[in-house]
């Protein structure tokens, strides 16, 4: 296997047919400039999604105005250099096959819905035409065969809409539904979705047949939008998203849980790729941060002009982001996620429990906002944790010490089983109640030993609020579902109901009412079972804290996870958003800090810049440890931290913490 890339600078380059493309391109130069930028990783462009070739292709379509061999040179000087090379492919998105081969476009119902990007300007290809044994994977082995190449990137561009094509209707037998109120939706998206994973697997093999030391990635496929788990020979992961810090720790999270390695990539630009204006240099380090501190890697994407050079402006912070990357490559590299807490991320929960996969972008993003609310929860208060799907939750649960469930929809009954296991052995359980009343597990419910008795009749209510010297309710908008603790259950917080007037409704004039008395109904319980411990919430804190941003109910979340796990491996303590992720390499052990302080505003309502980072002073970092004459090292500075040891734990005061700070701790594990 080659090493992994940290860097990755992929300069987009879908040049229409009129254009004059690579008129004296000068790779040697291109290249020479990109490592000097402190790119170790250069992602060129194979075929576009004009269907267009940088290269002489004998199977595909090479670009008219093509002057020059690009992709071969950039390729050999890459090695020539010692840099590493990608060849970037689009994959459902070829105007200039579609031309050739009508037979092989989508048919949906509406163009402007599966265009790419909503431009219309290029033609979509449907998953079951012979796109993909005439096309796609002869042309790719033909690129492995004429270049040394270290990855085939695919452009996947598929959205999953429904194809009416007329391949499609005979393979799948019946009438193809319109959307998800049809009857048949369910059973059509299996057999869709199924298309897909064929053709991914179908692709991924040929490569790895062909030479196994390629490593193929297909732009989001299995991420956090799509949480299942891709196919054996796929070993690595991507997908284009925001600059943005607080998105790339979402997504970042859960790459690190599935064990393989990840690159979280945005473009320079500040309002996305088809602007070329420079974003802050602070929004781009600032994104870096938070992918590089999980163990991923960085793509940065430009824009290359017609003639294959770059703007000379872009140089510049290229040089600067790249820079602040490969000064942390001695921690990054070779690292995985300590595994502690894990947050359970439901591909189930994500697409339907009965799989029916949402065709509403805004369903989809709704399920999705709870493992948003606990990240979000988790990244600004300092705690680590991990996001696993069902697999990687079934295969690996005993490596942690926590589970959560966040507000799920569904949970299969494999995955209860083995969760029910993990608690009696000693094992951890969070669960936190969706507002959804269909969405109660009896057996979920039994084995936290509380008993349903109905649920609130209004859409809010107040939470007692136990914490130590501040006892105000806490305000959560959604139902709850009303509980009491059975035999050993303690209860932690009770419901409080809102005061009730106005024909007997909690009728106050333009806001809530006011809490009243505390009921007899749990919000919280905690039991014992066997040598573990679960604890349920019975109300929508998640959803709650994601819509109306109470900061009492992010409080209450951390409060119930420390209530279960109070002897964490490190943990800070600041009233600053601060990320901490902790990571092992070999034997030592990694603590990130990553500074979220910063302001994100939404450039256009839609693309996140930050101008300014404040740096945060007096942030007090606690590693638990026996061996008080362990060192603690500042990365990259390479300076000897000064440590104190009290109660089991070395006490160190943080340098100011920027953008980020890493501390390296030899030989802990």
């Amino acid at each position: 296997m080659r090493k992994i890339n940290l860097a990755k600078c992929h300069p987009d380059f879908h040049i229409p047919a009129d254009a004059i493309v690579g008129d004296n391109f000068d790779a040697s130069d291109y290249v020479k400039r990109m490592k000097e930028s402190f790119v170790d990783s250069i992602v060129f462009f194979g075929k576009c999604h004009y269907g267009f070739a940088y290269y002489p292709t004998q199977i595909g379509t090479t670009h008219p105005g093509l002057k020059s061999d690009m992709l071969g040179e950039v390729a050999k000087n890459c090695r020539d250099q010692d840099l590493g090379i990608s060849v970037y492919y689009s994959m459902f998105l070829d105007s200039a096959a579609v031309a050739k081969h009508p037979e092989w476009r989508l048919v949906a119902d509406s163009m402007e819905i599966v265009g790419g990007f909503n431009s219309k300007r290029f033609e979509p290809l449907c998953v079951n035409s012979g796109y993909i044994e005439e096309l796609l994977i002869p042309q790719s082995i033909e690129i492995l065969q004429k270049y040394d190449v270290d990855e085939l990137f695919y452009d996947t561009m598929t959205g999953f809409h429904p194809c009416y094509c007329d391949k499609c209707r005979g393979l799948f037998g019946k009438p193809i539904p319109i959307d998800s109120k049809d009857e048949c939706w369910t059973e059509y998206v299996t057999w869709y979705k199924k298309c897909y994973d064929d053709c991914f697997e179908k692709v991924t093999n040929e490569i790895f047949t062909f030479n196994p030391q390629v490593f193929v990635a297909f732009n989001w496929q299995w991420s956090a939008n799509q949480p299942d788990t891709p196919p054996e020979h796929v070993q690595h992961l991507a997908g284009d998203l925001f600059p943005s810090g607080s998105v790339s720790s979402f997504f970042s999270h859960y790459w690190a849980g599935t064990g393989l390695t990840f690159d979280y990539m945005c473009g320079r630009f500040m309002h996305g790729l088809g602007d070329w204006s420079n974003n802050t240099s602070e929004t781009l380090k600032y994104t870096a941060a938070a992918t590089i501190a999980n163990g991923g890697g960085f793509y940065l994407i430009d824009r290359q002009l017609p003639d294959g050079t770059l703007e000379e402006r872009s140089w510049p912070i290229l040089k600067e982001v790249f820079q602040f990357v490969n000064s942390r490559r001695n921690i990054i590299e070779g690292t995985k996620h300590v595994p502690e807490t894990a947050v359970f991320y439901s591909y189930d929960h994500i697409m339907g429990k009965n799989l029916e996969y949402y065709p509403d972008v805004k369903k989809r993003e709704k399920q999705k906002s709870t493992f948003l609310a606990f990240s979000n929860i988790m990244m600004n208060r300092g705690h680590h944790y991990t996001a696993l799907n069902k697999e990687n939750l079934q295969k690996n649960i005993y490596d942690y010490k926590l589970i959560v469930l966040p507000e799920l929809e569904f949970v299969d009954q494999q995955t209860k089983k083995i969760l029910f296991e993990f608690v009696e052995a000693g094992g951890k359980l969070l669960v936190i109640q969706a507002e959804d009343e269909s969405s109660i597990d009896e057996e979920i419910l039994a084995f936290a030993d509380v008993k349903l008795n109905g649920f609130s009749n209004l859409d809010y209510g107040y939470i007692e609020n136990n914490t130590k010297g501040y006892s105000e309710p806490i305000l959560l908008r959604g139902k709850v579902t009303l509980i009491k603790g059975q035999d050993d259950s303690k209860v932690l917080n009770h419901y409080i109901q809102p005061m009730t007037a106005g024909r007997g409704g909690a009728e106050f004039g333009h806001g809530f009412a006011p809490p009243a008395d505390t009921t007899e109904f749990a919000i919280v319980s905690k039991t014992t079972i066997g040598k573990g411990e679960v604890i349920y919430v019975s109300a929508p804190v998640l959803s709650s804290f994601h819509a109306y941003y109470e900061p009492n109910l992010a409080d209450l979340v951390v409060n119930l996870k420390d209530e279960l796990l109070p002897e964490l491996i490190a943990k800070i303590n600041t009233k600053a958003q601060v990320e901490m992720v902790l990571l092992r390499k070999e034997n030592d052990l990694i603590i990130n800090l990553v500074n979220h302080s910063g302001k994100e505003v939404l450039a256009g309502y839609w693309c996140p810049v930050v101008e300014y980072v404040p740096s945060i002073i007096d942030i007090k970092v606690e590693v638990r440890c026996k061996n008080s004459e362990l060192t603690i090292i500042s990365e990259p500075e390479g300076e000897l931290i000064q440590t104190d040891y009290r109660d089991g734990y070395i006490i160190f005061t943080a340098p100011p913490l920027h953008i980020m700070n890493s501390y390296l701790i030899k030989n802990y594990f």
